[in-house]
């Protein structure tokens, strides 16, 4: 049996990146549950990996992380030759909301879900997955010579309970009242981005990460990491605010 995993990123699926991959920037230990299902998996028979090992054709049953564009060529193929298909519904919905709209469930035979109300209404379709994180780290203790620190990529959002903002709001007071206190880690600190899904906003954020016309100044912006457990061994305390909050069920690797 062979079951091909999708996710919305090419470079993910073209490279078998959740299976092969030994860690992530993110966090050393996100991409051990994959590696860990597709050894299970082997033991008993089947095969597990993104189509970069499995042909679509070849495929018994597809499994797709969050709700695939509507022009993909797995999904496309999936649902046109009726072979069963599960959905991996991991992200919040301020990244992805229509993984959580109940009208394309329907394409799948089950949904993998942290959302406690999804499995509560149904638990026959709905199946609990908790956000997984290793906690490995070999943190030294005692005082560090470094104060705080964040690790998180500059990101916008126009929901209500989104926490992006909030994250901001504690850059900014750093940078105007401690400013020697906070190092910030990440992508697109050194860019200035409108905090708005308005068209206008869109289309300025969208023209700034390609040009980098204009420019933010962030006192203690470091640049990116390669291992967040390497840095965060240097520094005191971690700012680490959840990317959303009133989700039930919802964590994220944060906090661990």
């Amino acid at each position: 049996m062979k079951i091909l995993f999708h996710t919305p990123d090419h470079f993910t699926n073209s490279t078998n990146k959740l299976f092969e991959k030994q860690d992530d920037s993110i966090d050393n230990e996100i991409l051990a549950p994959y590696r860990l299902l597709a050894s299970l998996a082997q033991d008993k028979g089947v095969e597990i990996a993104s189509f970069s090992k499995i042909h679509k054709e070849k495929a018994d049953a597809f499994v797709f992380s969050d709700i695939p564009q509507r022009n993909d060529e797995i999904f496309h193929y999936a649902t046109l030759h009726n072979v069963k298909r599960y959905l991996l519904a991991m992200e919040s919905p301020l990244v992805n909301k229509e993984s959580f709209l109940s009208r394309y469930h329907a394409y799948f035979e089950k949904v993998f879900t942290w959302s406690d109300d999804l499995v509560a209404a149904n638990p026959q379709k709905y199946i609990k997955l908790n956000y997984c994180s290793g906690v490995n780290y070999s943190l030294r203790e005692g005082y560090r010579s470094k104060s705080c620190v964040v690790i998180a990529g500059n990101k916008q959002s126009s929901a209500k309970n989104e926490l992006y903002s909030e994250r901001l709001k504690c850059i900014r007071w750093f940078n105007r009242c401690a400013p020697l206190d906070l190092d910030v880690y990440g992508f697109q600190w050194d860019l200035f981005l409108i905090n708005s899904q308005s068209v206008v906003a869109r289309v300025f954020n969208k023209l700034n990460r390609k040009y980098k016309v204009w420019p933010a100044h962030f006192k203690g912006y470091q640049g990116m990491i390669k291992k967040k457990e390497e840095v965060l061994s240097l520094y005191n305390f971690n700012l680490c605010l959840e990317n959303g909050y009133g989700y039930n069920g919802y964590i994220t690797e944060k906090i661990l």
